[in-house]
This record gives C-alpha cells, structure tokens and sequence, in this order.
C-alpha cells in the first residue's frame, strides 16, 4: 500500500529542506571563503564633468607598485586598506573604496579631485587646484573647464599640499560660481592677478577686464555685473571699455578706450539710468 503525505507533511518537509540547502550554502561558501581567490579587478572611476585623470591601467599601476600582481591571490593575503592609502595619497584622488566581492572580483573604486584651476605661478610651474585648494599635478592632461591662472602667484608647486594665498583661494570662489552658473561659465576665459594682488577676470566677450578685487561680496559683485551686461553694453557696445572695476562698494567704474572720454559711474548699479561723475 503507498504512502500519501498530506499537504502540511509536504510543506514542513519543504522547508526542512529548504533551511538544509541554506545551512549547506552558507557553510560552503566560509569554508571556501579562506581559499578564495582574486579571478579579476574592475575599477570604477566617474572622473569629473567627463574629465579623468587616473585611467583604469593608472590605477592598475598604482596598486601592483605596492602589491605587486594582484590577480590569482587570496584575498586574504591582500591588504585592501593598504590597497586604499596608496589610492588616496594620490593628490589627485579624493576618496578610494576597495573589496573582494564573493564570485573573487576585486572592486576599486574611486572618486577624483576636480581641477577647477589651472595656475601658472611666477616661476612658470603649472598645476591644479581644486576646491579645498590642494595643489594637484597636471599629469600631462588639460582640463577644458578648469579656469586658467596666473600673474603674481606666489604659490610654489607640491603635491597635495594646500595653498594658504589668498587670491587663489578668492579664484577658486570665482570657479565655484562658474561651475555652478552656466551664464558665468560662458563669461570668463582667464583669471589674472595683478602686483597688487587684485583679481582681474578676461571675459570671452570684449576688450574690456573685469577687477574684481579680492573675493569679498563677490556674489553681489557679479550680479551687479550681471545687470550691467545685461542694461548697459547691450547699448554702448561690448568694445567700449578698458576695464570695468567692480571692487568699489555697490557701483561699477568703467574706464573707456579712448582717454579722451569720460569714465562712467553707475550707482545704485540696480536702476536703469547711467551718469557720468
């Protein structure tokens, strides 16, 4: 005579065998897990804006100098926070996150600086900044939307190290807001400091500079100029000025080409009229 399990009979001998079937994964995969070995790396790397410094063979480089083949070891016997501090001590590289995943992949990734600066320094060194103001290589590469630099800058070029002078700490204020504001990226093609240490921006658009000073109410500085492009050279002609000086309080000087004529003097540079002194 057979046998006929009811249905609760089939469910609970389901599920005893379902908890045997994990209880056997689990126990095979730490045993194994000793033993597991690193088949490949996978690196990952966003760069900034489409910009990358470190391509997957640079940080390839970058691990084997100090690990030597990675590829057919344990994992065990691969020092993954070691693998991250060499990552990271790389001026141009932010944060770094390294793991061996359970099918033995080794998963790098990082997250690099963005160069927002290109400086040339009095001595003709070249370098990056970024917005912590860590002075980053070049590495042979440009960066078309970091903002070019240079003039009286003192700043000598080290690695990772962080720039304590002021006009390139203003410039990268001034960068920030490109970054963030499409109207002033299209504006601004170079950044220059003059002997007194002022900062003076060369627009895309014109003859004329723009002294911006020192970054101090540098948002209301812009938005001044911004109302003046906007109400003022759109009449009197993007070539008519030598400079326009933003540095004084709550009004714009502009000095024209021709000396012959009279500088103009727009206060408060919110209305819509413009007087001469």
């Amino acid at each position: 005579m057979k046998l006929s399990l009811n249905r609760r009979q089939s469910l609970l001998l389901l599920l005893i065998l379902l908890i045997f079937g994990l209880v056997f994964a689990w126990t095979s995969s730490n045993g194994q897990s000793g033993e597991r070995r690193i088949k490949r790396i996978e690196i990952k790397n966003k760069g900034n804006r489409g910009f990358v410094f470190f391509t997957e063979r640079d940080v390839l480089q970058i691990l084997q100098k100090k690990s030597g083949k990675l590829t057919g070891r344990s994992h065990k016997s691969v020092q993954l926070q070691q693998l991250e501090y060499e990552l990271i001590e790389q001026p141009g590289i932010r944060s770094a996150d390294v793991y061996v995943n359970l099918n033995g992949t080794l998963a790098v990734k990082i997250q690099e600086r963005e160069p927002l600066l290109l400086v040339r320094n009095q001595k003709g060194e070249q370098f990056y900044l970024d917005s912590a103001g860590i002075l980053m290589p070049t590495r042979g590469k440009h960066a078309e939307h970091a903002l070019p630099v240079n003039g009286r800058i003192k700043t000598a070029f080290k690695a990772g190290a962080v720039t304590q002078e002021q006009s390139l700490k203003d410039l990268v204020q001034v960068a920030l807001i490109m970054a963030a504001d499409p109207f002033w990226d299209a504006q601004f093609e170079q950044g220059y400091v003059d002997n007194s240490g002022r900062i003076i921006m060369v627009p895309r658009v014109g003859t004329h500079s723009i002294v911006l000073g020192t970054a101090e109410n540098l948002t209301q500085k812009l938005e001044n100029l911004r109302i003046f492009y906007e109400k003022g050279l759109k009449t009197m002609g993007w070539n008519r000025y030598r400079t326009i000086d933003l540095s004084y309080q709550n009004q714009i000087v502009g000095k024209p080409l021709d000396p012959e004529s009279e500088q103009f003097l727009l206060r408060p540079v919110q209305n819509d009229t413009h007087s001469t002194p």
